[in-house]
């Protein structure tokens, strides 16, 4: 006969196998939906720096790319792999669940892979930056894209040169400044007040802070993304082994029903 502890033991939660497989779906589930609001937050994010790179990407001149651009792809893929794990999750489907779980895998390493790269590039943006921007300045007497896009960053930044108002004075040897420098925007005023902030040190932060919010974010992702991976095997295991239970219960029975029908006695079930 068992003892008081034994039965107590049987009659927790976790002791039953469905029991276990409801707390872990509900885990995962909460992981997976979590995972769909960072993929989308991402794409949000990477979008609108892009949104603003746009206007300045002359001045990165960039081979490869963005920091910004890397937030979107993670994002569309995290989304994607969230789908599959809420389908996979929802019907209870263990070779889903288990693809899911090789999948966060795989977005994790990729992840982590984006973030060092993004860190280490982030370095030659900003030189880039630094380079293009003081050719600009001085070829705008005579350039006109180059100009238009120097009016645009100086307008929309509210800066003044590279470093400040005096590059000007270097290349108008002191004698006028851009339109797009003034404070007030009145064509018919006149331009008593500039900009003392250079374009460089409104640029490059932005630069800076989208390389430091990837880094930051994979680290973070890269950890959920593990948790939610081991969450994924483990529920994956329950299933197969339930699965198990089943075929074998069911044979067992089959077996039981024709001993009875030979002996030509009642089955016991």
């Amino acid at each position: 006969e068992q003892s008081v502890s034994v039965r107590y033991f049987k009659m927790l939660p976790f002791y039953d196998t469905n029991a276990k497989l409801r707390y872990i779906k509900f885990c995962l589930l909460l992981f997976t939906f979590l995972f769909v609001l960072t993929g989308i937050a991402l794409i949000i994010i990477g979008s609108t720096i892009n949104a603003i790179y746009y206007e300045f990407i002359f001045f990165l001149r960039v081979d490869y790319i963005t920091p910004a651009t890397c937030l979107v792809i993670i994002g569309f893929f995290i989304f994607a792999v969230a789908c599959v794990g809420l389908y996979g999750t929802l019907k209870s489907e263990a070779l889903v669940i288990g693809a899911f779980g090789g999948l966060l895998g795989l977005v994790c390493v990729l992840q982590l892979g984006a973030g060092v790269a993004c860190h280490f590039l982030t370095g030659h943006l900003v030189h880039n930056l630094r380079v293009t921007m003081n050719e600009t300045v001085w070829i705008y007497p005579y350039n006109e894209y180059a100009a238009e896009r120097m009016d645009a960053v100086q307008e929309n930044l509210a800066c003044c040169g590279m470093y400040s108002p005096k590059d000007w004075h270097q290349v108008y040897n002191g004698t006028e400044i851009p339109r797009s420098c003034c404070a007030i925007d009145d064509e018919n005023a006149m331009c008593e007040y500039i900009h003392n902030t250079g374009c460089y040190a409104r640029l490059a932060p932005i630069l800076k802070d989208t390389s430091r919010m990837l880094t930051t974010s994979s680290a973070v992702l890269a950890f959920m993304q593990l948790t939610g991976m081991a969450f994924a095997f483990y529920m994956a295991q329950c299933l197969r082994q339930q699965m198990r239970l089943r075929r074998d219960r069911k044979m067992m029975v089959t077996e039981q029903l024709l001993y009875s029908d030979a002996d030509g006695t009642k089955s016991p079930i």
